[in-house]
């Protein structure tokens, strides 16, 4: 078995994440083979084999951590990143809580210091104007944009740049979704 390049993710839950799910597919061709839209917790680092250790690990951390509320602020095009992206306007500490859980050093090597909380929505590959506006236009109502964080994935790249969720963590019950 190989080492393999691995990412722990928020993907964005609910009808927000079906909602990015369309405007992912309208701003990049390549949708296949980007990641779903997501919150980054811990960003690409390689594993090495075997992995069953950090699985555990990312199990128990899970089971630690409760679940959470969030809120989504508005959706914005970073030109110069070529990523379109939403802050966390509510709830981000919980998913500070939740990387700083995260970060052990023997599974995941370097990560940056700092951490902002922000979903990716997609990458920009070209500027599909319609697609922006019906996102915006589902996503104006109240609470329209609350997620309720209920588990986070190992996700894991094929040699071709592709990624799959290789696997999935429920938090603890503790909070119950209203």
């Amino acid at each position: 078995m190989r080492p393999q390049t691995m990412a722990l993710v928020v993907a964005v839950p609910g009808t927000v994440g079906r909602l990015l799910g369309r405007l992912q597919g309208g701003l990049d061709p390549g949708v296949g083979l980007a990641l779903p839209p997501h919150i980054p917790l811990i960003e690409p680092f390689v594993a090495e084999p075997p992995f069953l250790p950090l699985e555990q690990f990312c199990w128990r951390t899970g089971h630690e951590q409760p679940s959470f509320w969030i809120e989504l602020g508005e959706l914005v095009l970073d030109e110069d990143a070529q990523l379109a992206r939403l802050a966390v306007v509510s709830g981000s500490e919980h998913l500070v809580a939740l990387r700083d859980a995260l970060l052990e050093r023997r599974f995941t090597g370097e990560q940056p210091e700092t951490f902002e909380p922000a979903a990716i929505a997609s990458r920009i590959v070209f500027r599909d104007e319609l697609a922006i506006a019906a996102y915006r236009e589902r996503s104006d109502g109240p609470g329209d944009t609350r997620c309720f964080v209920e588990r986070f994935q190992l996700m894991s790249r094929y040699p071709d740049g592709s990624w799959y969720e290789r696997d999935f963590y429920t938090l603890d019950r503790a909070v119950a979704p209203a």
